[in-house]
């Protein structure tokens, strides 16, 4: 889809499977589902209504083979709807492609569903670009019932968060119940960022966290990084977690940057501010 064009996939009570058919032009060997590209003034959009929506995987689990292989590929001045009762990405059976993509401005991606399973090589959304772009998986008065999602390349891998935000745009998910595990790294991890932006994870009821919190893990040595925040707010009515908050930046690789992170876990529960390089909870 692209430069102005629209598309509406219409299939109440049927289900809608999609491959990798799609060549990305300018990303080496890349292959898409769904790819979409527009211009300024010519916005390019899709809605997809369906009872189940099925992306398949062409790799392998615990397979770096499928980093080129993408669920969506969004250029730029794109918009994707998606309306579904229940999504699946991948499998737990064969589940080594990445998840959603945003590149360049002015992309959005808004998700409803009962029901999100994924299992992805490393991020379910990874929103690259110059920023004026955003991706939703629900909404606070119309929240996914059941949001799961699996990295299958290895939980002690270095790379994509499950969901990721860059270059100031913003990823959020709102849920009744949801399940996040991925990596125990220091970087990447089941929410974090390649440079800054806005992450936020909504959970009415239980989430379940299985893998790290990530701080920014891109080289923000520029003199326009210098204002830049990555901030993540996750709340949940019940949090259950196993792994670590990475505050800040990564030291090693960063040479400059600030992070903002809050965790609460319901109106009378808990709540924790996480500050410094390295904080376990």
């Amino acid at each position: 889809m692209q430069n102005g064009g629209s598309a509406t996939i219409n299939a109440p009570g049927e289900t809608v499977s999609f491959g990798k058919e799609s060549t990305v032009t300018d990303c080496t060997n890349c292959k898409a589902s769904i790819l979409m590209s527009g211009t300024e003034g010519k916005i390019s959009s899709m809605t997809i209504n369906a009872d189940k929506l099925d992306f398949a995987s062409i790799a392998e689990n615990k397979s770096s083979a499928g980093g080129n292989h993408f669920t969506g590929w969004q250029k730029g001045y794109s918009a994707l709807e998606i309306n579904a009762n229940e999504i699946t990405i991948g499998s737990a059976e064969k589940g080594g492609d990445r998840g959603f993509q945003f590149k360049n401005g002015y992309n959005t991606l808004v998700v409803h569903a009962d029901k999100v399973v994924a299992y992805v090589l490393d991020g379910v959304i990874n929103a690259q670009g110059k920023g004026q772009s955003s991706a939703t998986f629900g909404t606070a008065d119309r929240r996914i019932n059941h949001f799961e999602a699996h990295t299958t390349f290895g939980k002690d891998d270095y790379g994509v968060a499950l969901l990721q935000t860059n270059e100031g745009n913003t990823v959020s998910l709102y849920a009744v119940n949801a399940i996040l595990d991925g990596p125990t790294s220091d970087v990447g991890g089941v929410i974090g960022s390649g440079g800054w932006g806005v992450a936020n994870v909504d959970v009415s009821e239980t989430l379940t966290i299985d893998g790290n919190l990530c701080g920014t893990y891109g080289l923000l040595n520029k003199d326009s990084d210098k204002n830049t925040i990555f901030e993540m707010n996750v709340k949940a009515g019940k949090l259950a977690m196993t792994g670590d908050v990475n505050a800040a930046a990564f030291e090693i690789l960063m040479l400059s940057g600030r992070l903002r992170r809050l965790i609460s876990e319901g109106a009378n529960g808990p709540s924790r501010k996480a500050t410094g390089t390295r904080s376990s909870i």
